[in-house]
C-alpha cells in the first residue's frame, strides 16, 4: 500500500498541474483579447501591459474583457468597426463606442458578442443596413444607434431581442412601415424612432407595448389614425408623435394616460375639437397640439392642468376667447395661441403668469386694448401681438419688460408712443 505521505505528494502534483493549465489558458484568452484591441489602433500611446488598464476597458476578475466604453476618444484616421475582432471578446458585456466619429457599416461579425447586453454606438457616420445577426444578441437590454446614417428597413426578426427595455434609433434614414415583430418587445420601456423616414400606420398590436414609459415617432411620414388601443399604454411619462401624418379627432380615452408629462401631437391632420378629457392629465408639463386641424372654442377646463410648462396650440382654426381662467395656469413658461380665429379680447388675467417668458398671440384676431397690468410679465423675454386688430394706446407698464428681447407689435391699430426701454427693440 501506497504511504500517506506520497499520496498527498502525487494529490499535489495533480492540483499543480490542473493550476497550470488553468493559468496558461487564461493567459491564453488575455492574450488574445489584448492583441485584438492593438490591431484596432484605437489605443495608441497606452503605457499599461496590462490592456485591463487602458482607458475605457473593464474585465472581470479572470482579466477578461466585459466592457469597451469610448465617449469622444480619437480612434485614428477613418475608423472602422470591421478592425474590433468580435470574436476574441466572449464575456463582453457592453459595448458604447459614442461620438468617436466610427465610418462603415456594422459588421455581420457582431452577432458572435453573444453575452452582450448594452451596445451604444450614438453620434458616429455608421451606414448601411442593421445586419439580421444583430438580432442574435438576444441577451441585449440597451441598444442605441442614435444620430447615425442607417438605412433600410428594420429586420422583422428584431423580434428576437425580446429582452430589450431601451431602443433608440433616432435621427438616421430608416425607411419603411414598422415591423409587427417590434411589438412583441414586451419589456421596452423607452422606444425612440424620431427623425427618420418610417411610413404606413402604426400596428394596432402597439398595446402590447404595455411597459413603455417613453415613445417619439416624431417627424417620420406615419399615417392614419391612432389604434384605438393605444391609450392602454398607461405608463407612458413621454409621448411624441408631431410632425408625421396622423389624422382623426384625438382619442376620448387619452384620459388613461394619467401619467403623461409631455404630449406633443403638433404638425398632424388632427381635427375636432379639443377634448375636455385631457384635463385629466394633471401632470402634463408640455402639451403641443399646434399645426393642426382643430376647432371649437379653447376648453375652459384647459385651466385644471396648474402644473403645465409649455402650452402650444399656434396655427389651428380655434375660436372664441381666451377663458380668463387661463391665468390660474401659474407655472407657465410658454403660451402660443398664434394663427388662429379667436376673434376676442386679450383677458387681463393673462398677466398673472408671473413665469411666462414667451407669449406669441400674434395672426389671430384680437381685438380691443393690450392688458394694462402687462408690464407684470416681468420675465418675458418674447411678445407678439401682431397681427391683430389691437387697438387704443401701449400700456405703459411695458416700459417695466426689463427683460424683453423681441416684440412685435405690427400691423394693429394702436396709437400713442413707444415707452421707455422699448424702444431699443
Amino acid at each position: 500500500m501506497w504511504h500517506t505521505n506520497t499520496i498527498t505528494h502525487l494529490l499535489l502534483i495533480i492540483l499543480f498541474c490542473i493550476l497550470s493549465q488553468s493559468t496558461t489558458a487564461t493567459d491564453f484568452n488575455k492574450s488574445l483579447e489584448a492583441k485584438a484591441l492593438l490591431a484596432t489602433n484605437w489605443w495608441v500611446g497606452e503605457n499599461a501591459s496590462d490592456h485591463c488598464k487602458w482607458h475605457g476597458i473593464a474585465c472581470n476578475e479572470a482579466g477578461s474583457v466585459t466592457e469597451i466604453n469610448l465617449n469622444d476618444h480619437y480612434l485614428g484616421d477613418r475608423p472602422d468597426m470591421g478592425n474590433l475582432d468580435f470574436s476574441s471578446f466572449p464575456n463582453l458585456v457592453g459595448l458604447y463606442i459614442e461620438s468617436c466619429g466610427l465610418e462603415g457599416s456594422i459588421p455581420v461579425q457582431i452577432g458572435l458578442l453573444s453575452n452582450l447586453t448594452y451596445l451604444s454606438l450614438w453620434a458616429n457616420r455608421l451606414t448601411g443596413n442593421l445586419p439580421v445577426s444583430l438580432t442574435n444578441l438576444t441577451h441585449l437590454k440597451h441598444l442605441d444607434l442614435y444620430s447615425n446614417n442607417f438605412s433600410g428597413k428594420l429586420p422583422a426578426s428584431f423580434t428576437n431581442l425580446i429582452r430589450l427595455e431601451y431602443l433608440s434609433l433616432s435621427s438616421n434614414k430608416f425607411s419603411g412601415s414598422l415591423p409587427i415583430s417590434l411589438t412583441n418587445l414586451i419589456h421596452l420601456k423607452h422606444l425612440d424612432l424620431n427623425s427618420n423616414n418610417f411610413s404606413g400606420n402604426l400596428p394596432v398590436s402597439f398595446t402590447n407595448l404595455t411597459h413603455l414609459e417613453y415613445l417619439s415617432l416624431s417627424s417620420n411620414n406615419f399615417n392614419g389614425m391612432l389604434p384605438l388601443g393605444f391609450t392602454n399604454l398607461t405608463r407612458l411619462n413621454n409621448l411624441n408623435l408631431s410632425d408625421n401624418n396622423f389624422r382623426g379627432k384625438l382619442p376620448v380615452s387619452f384620459t388613461n394616460l394619467i401619467h403623461l408629462e409631455y404630449l406633443d401631437l403638433s404638425g398632424n391632420n388632427f381635427s375636432g375639437e379639443i377634448l375636455d378629457s385631457l384635463t385629466n392629465l394633471i401632470h402634463l408639463e408640455h402639451l403641443g397640439l399646434s399645426s393642426n386641424n382643430l376647432s371649437g372654442n379653447l376648453p375652459v377646463s384647459l385651466a385644471n392642468l396648474t402644473q403645465l410648462l409649455f402650452l402650444y396650440l399656434s396655427k389651428n382654426q380655434l375660436t372664441g376667447p381666451i377663458p380668463p381662467s387661463y391665468g390660474s395656469m401659474v407655472n407657465l413658461r410658454v403660451l402660443d395661441f398664434s394663427t388662429n380665429q379667436l376673434n376676442a379680447s386679450i383677458p387681463t388675467e393673462i398677466s398673472n403668469l408671473k413665469y411666462l417668458e414667451t407669449l406669441n398671440l400674434g395672426d389671430s384676431n384680437f381685438d380691443g386694448p393690450v392688458p394694462s397690468n402687462f408690464g407684470n410679465l416681468s420675465k418675458l423675454y418674447f411678445l407678439n401681438l401682431g397681427m391683430n386688430s389691437i387697438s387704443g394706446h401701449i400700456p405703459l407698464s411695458i416700459a417695466n419688460l426689463i427683460n424683453l428681447q423681441q416684440l412685435d407689435l405690427n400691423h394693429n391699430s394702436l396709437v400713442g408712443p413707444i415707452h421707455g426701454n422699448l424702444s431699443r427693440l
